[in-house]
């Protein structure tokens, strides 16, 4: 997992170099394969480098998709790569063509990635800025989608298309909640610092 995130962040240095564009934004998503049966419980992250745009689709500068030891960091330009907000405006597609993988040179015919991000709060408008971005990813409900893979040569996958499913965001209390479980806390640590003085006190 440390050396996936180190590859990630390495891979996000390059990009942004590689753009040259202060406007450049990034989205990171891990996630797990759930598909062939072989694969299931193997992970996978995404990093994805893109410029934000008032209209519907922004351009995929760069992307380094890892998948348990395989990963894949050369975007084929000619596929249009992009992210795409939904007419419904409450989702978000990433997709795009790849090289093959390394080291396994894994999709060196064809690699084809496609993954849907839903939310469950709508943007107000189908533009592809970083706001809108990071609104629906961090209010997501979902995210699903497939890895494509034809290799000429041998490959450690059971199957040609991987369904992937990311990750959804970690639960956190409301601030009530989290002012009740603190005065709760605060509550029964008292509790517990009376009976320990009072022990002391008895012998």
């Amino acid at each position: 997992m440390v050396s996936m995130f180190r590859a990630a962040v390495l891979a996000c240095a390059v990009a942004i170099a590689a753009t040259g564009s202060a406007s450049a934004a990034q989205l990171f998503i891990t996630g797990k394969v759930t598909g062939p049966s072989a694969d299931v419980g193997k992970t996978f992250s995404l990093l994805a480098i893109y410029t934000p745009t008032s209209a519907a689709s922004a351009v995929l500068n760069s992307a380094t998709l890892i998948v348990d030891n395989q990963t894949w960091a050369t975007l084929l330009g000619g596929t249009s790569p992009a992210i795409t907000v939904a007419t419904t405006k409450n989702a978000f597609t990433i997709a795009g063509q790849f090289t093959g993988s390394s080291p396994g040179n894994v999709g060196d015919i064809f690699t084809s990635l496609s993954l849907n991000i839903t939310s469950s709060t709508p943007v107000a408008a189908r533009e592809a800025t970083q706001a809108n971005i990071d609104a629906l990813f961090a209010d997501r409900t979902s995210g699903l989608g497939t890895l494509t893979l034809v290799s000429g040569g041998s490959s450690p996958f059971g199957g040609p298309i991987l369904n992937l499913e990311a990750n959804l965001p970690s639960a956190v209390p409301e601030p009530g909640s989290l002012l009740v479980l603190g005065g709760l806390g605060l509550f029964v640590g008292r509790r517990m610092l009376a009976r320990r003085q009072n022990k002391a006190a008895a012998v």
